[in-house]
């Protein structure tokens, strides 16, 4: 979600985050790099979210720093002791949600990241049952207040405000209690919003948490990074889009066959290959070579290659409003 890019890029596959790849930035640096007046904000059950995936104060992350935070509470043990049911998260949760309406109402920073934790965590005590339905209310009530305070913000000083809701994994069809299968229940995800001006991407296209970051820079009217651009999986939820979902597929006579959904019906779609995955080694951008172009509502895209065994390929396919990429390894 903040990255816009799947595992293979920024290499956080667990809850360890032992080697995250913060060449891949985050929205927070997405708009750090071109909009560095922005107010910035995170408030969060679980401090590793800053310190780690955001990466804080690191020199990795060229010292990004946040306006507003709170978190950190999981580890006082005094004031919130543990339990066995991990009902101190829900009280932790309380706070948090509390904390981010009350800077909300004060101080409106451009965006906020709010991270609840206690539904995951009943999910995984009762699985599907009353307790976690109760679970699923209580959170309701905590984003509640936080829109709440939107909504006091957009009558009283005529701001406009766009909330995304979503959660990161689904559950396993047996019990509830489990995840981190293939089953179609364990990967289903749901994205709430009140966004005005989505799109046919938003209602047909099968979106994921990777089209939040771009759906949210295009609420702001800020551009992804060059140097971002050509590596983001995400597709922008709201405004105008060109294409969606590529594929590409390496047949037995050596023809590269490239294909995408196009959302819009004129245009062409630029279509170009790196030889080199120098961005996810050191964060360099990779030089493009441009293999022809397509109409877009074609949704094709064929091409003679010759791969090298074992070899990455990122193809890139640009159309007017937006960018999307796919990787290739030959055999």
């Amino acid at each position: 979600m903040l990255t816009a890019a799947w595992v293979n890029k920024h290499n956080v596959w667990g809850n360890g985050i032992e080697n995250p790849n913060y060449n891949y930035h985050t929205i927070f640096r997405m708009i750090k790099d071109v909009a560095p007046e922005k107010k910035l904000a995170v408030f969060s059950t679980w401090q590793d979210n800053r310190t780690k995936l955001i990466g804080e104060g690191k020199s990795e992350t060229r010292n990004i720093l946040l306006d507003y935070k709170f978190d950190g509470l999981e580890l006082d043990t005094v004031n919130f002791p543990h339990d066995k049911e991990s009902k101190y998260i829900q009280k932790i949760d309380d706070r948090v949600a509390l904390e981010a309406a009350k800077c909300v109402t004060k101080y409106a920073p451009d965006l906020t990241w709010v991270y609840l934790q206690y539904t995951d965590d009943a999910g995984h005590h009762f699985g599907d049952s009353k307790k976690f339905d109760e679970a699923v209310l209580q959170a309701d009530k905590q984003i509640g207040m936080i829109y709440e305070a939107i909504l006091k913000r957009q009558k009283k000083h005529h701001e406009e405000w766009v909330i995304f809701v979503t959660t990161d994994h689904g559950r396993d069809a047996i019990t509830g209690k489990g995840h981190g299968g293939q089953t179609a229940r364990e990967r289903g995800t749901w994205i709430v919003t009140n966004a005005k001006d989505l799109n046919n991407y938003f209602y047909a296209g099968n979106p994921g948490i990777v089209d939040i970051t771009p759906s949210i820079m295009q609420f702001l009217a800020l551009p992804i990074p060059a140097q971002s651009r050509v590596e983001v999986d995400g597709v922008s939820l709201i405004g105008k889009v060109s294409l969606a979902n590529p594929y590409v597929l390496l047949s037995s006579s050596k023809k590269l066959q490239i294909g995408w959904d196009a959302y819009d019906s004129e245009g062409v779609v630029k279509i170009s290959i790196a030889q080199t995955n120098n961005f996810l080694l050191t964060g360099t951008p990779d030089a493009l070579e441009k293999l022809g172009e397509a109409p877009i509502k074609s949704g094709k895209f064929v091409a003679d290659f010759l791969p090298q065994a074992g070899k990455v390929y990122k193809i890139v396919l640009e159309g007017k409003y937006n960018t999307v990429n796919k990787w290739i390894i030959s055999n």
